[in-house]
């Protein structure tokens, strides 16, 4: 699932809160990249960059992710990737072969690319 929010918290307060909520659902952690009962990642925050130790915006592992790029163009299609300047219907679209490996369907169930 993908949300778009406003905040009036900094990138890392927002980075901290997420990860507050991570742990109250029972998120522990653990090695990266394993089954988990919540990951509550910052993909975006307007259109800043940010190279940090335990942040980085954009999500670096965003682009290549079907279940993360699919819902971002169904709310956010227009939405310019800082990086680029890409538009994120764009970025779906040059990787249409890629997802469609994913298998990753809307909430409808009908295949968006």
């Amino acid at each position: 699932m993908v949300i778009q929010i406003k905040t009036s918290l900094s990138p890392y307060a927002l980075f901290l809160e997420l990860k507050k909520i991570e742990f109250l659902m029972g998120r522990i952690k653990e090695e990266r990249l394993t089954d988990r009962p919540i990951d509550l990642d910052i993909i975006f925050y307007e259109d800043l960059t940010l190279e940090g130790k335990i942040l980085q915006i954009p999500h670096p592992r965003a682009y290549e992710r079907a279940f993360v790029m699919i819902p971002l163009c169904e709310i956010a299609p227009n939405f310019s990737e800082p990086l680029s300047g890409k538009k994120i219907y764009e970025l779906c679209k040059e990787r249409e072969r890629l997802f469609e490996s994913q298998e990753i369907l809307p909430l409808l169930g009908e295949k968006v690319i």
